[in-house]
């Protein structure tokens, strides 16, 4: 169960009760007849902003508002606004920020507008409006003719590396918001070298629950891998990483490939059994893609020989780390 922790705190008192048995029975039946609030407008800006205003009948509201999302057992909310109308009627608006996910939980804040994380799948859209000590729970009638959008497609969708939301309806004639998740990737942001150390920096997009990722550095051409535990914290898209080169043991394995040294891969393993390799955003880009170098740096880890750390980002985007070992004095 997740939701705008923001908004689910503000809409407690209001939720409650329509989690009830005759709530439910009510909202059911709404939908089996068709009955909904018809939308104004309902569209899907920007490939990932939900912009939503419909006028439910009956007095003003004064209470809090709310747009629900809900899909089986699973439901999250983000608040919405209410303006009165000149007919005596209640307006609801909403602009929301729409992020894909793979594990249900609070989400972060999406600067000045109400964020909800869905998974992929088809959720139901209704309306929490309350007023008078009374909650009013109301399914959304899927839009008519101009009246719902999902806007133009963006690089990034038309590529297929993001998340896609579209207006659609159900069965029974209610609006419902379709999500489908990006394909699973490992992202590269940042190699970053200090004197001592090097990390790589990144954003894992897809790639199901973090506490189940595993990481390792992989050699090319050779029998070594060295598995590393990722520092991990909530994304823009997915899971952000931080991953220490395990420096001293790439060395040895450095060593003993000669002067050319040895390359090595960072790959993540998922639970679902997927391997992710660690690799450069390139959208709009075509493969094969020329590489890409980075500037070559001298690194004197806490123990073992200094090393020549050289990565770049190979024809196929993958991040490859180019690693020699120097002479202790060097």
């Amino acid at each position: 169960m997740s939701g705008s922790s923001r908004a689910h705190r503000r809409m407690a008192p209001l939720i409650r009760p329509a989690r009830d048995a005759a709530g439910a029975l009510l909202a059911g039946a709404a939908r089996a007849t068709g009955r909904g609030v018809r939308a104004e407008h309902l569209s899907v800006l920007d490939g990932r902003t939900l912009n939503l205003a419909a006028v439910v009948s009956g007095a003003p509201s004064d209470g809090p508002a709310a747009v629900e999302f809900a899909s089986g057992q699973h439901w999250t909310n983000a608040a919405a606004r209410t303006v009165p109308t000149a007919e005596g009627r209640t307006r609801v608006e909403a602009t929301i920020r729409l992020r894909a996910g793979d594990a249900y939980g609070s989400p972060e804040s999406a600067g000045f507008l109400p964020e909800v994380v869905l998974t992929s799948g088809v959720w139901n859209i209704q309306l929490l409006v309350g007023g008078g000590g009374q909650e009013r729970r109301m399914p959304l009638a899927a839009p008519g003719p101009g009246t719902a959008g999902n806007g133009a497609p963006t690089p990034h969708a038309a590529a297929g590396r993001d998340a896609r939301f579209s207006v659609t309806s159900t069965l029974s004639g209610t609006a419902a918001l379709a999500v489908r998740a990006p394909g699973a990737a490992a992202y590269v942001r940042a190699v970053l070298v200090r004197p001592h150390l090097a990390q790589v920096t990144g954003e894992l997009v897809g790639a199901g629950a973090p506490e189940e990722t595993a990481a390792e550095v992989v050699q090319w051409h050779g029998s070594a891998v060295y598995p590393v535990r990722p520092l991990l914290s909530p994304g823009h898209r997915g899971t952000a990483f931080t991953v220490a080169l395990p420096l001293p043991a790439m060395a040895d394995s450095a060593a003993s490939s000669g002067a050319s040294g040895a390359r090595w891969e960072l790959r993540f393993h998922t639970a679902d059994g997927a391997c992710l390799r660690a690799r450069r955003e390139m959208p709009g880009v075509a493969a094969p893609r020329p590489p890409v170098r980075l500037p070559p740096q001298t690194v004197r880890p806490g123990s073992g020989p200094p090393v020549l750390l050289c990565p770049f980002y190979a024809s196929s985007a993958a991040l490859v780390i180019g690693l020699t070992a120097l002479p202790r004095g060097a």
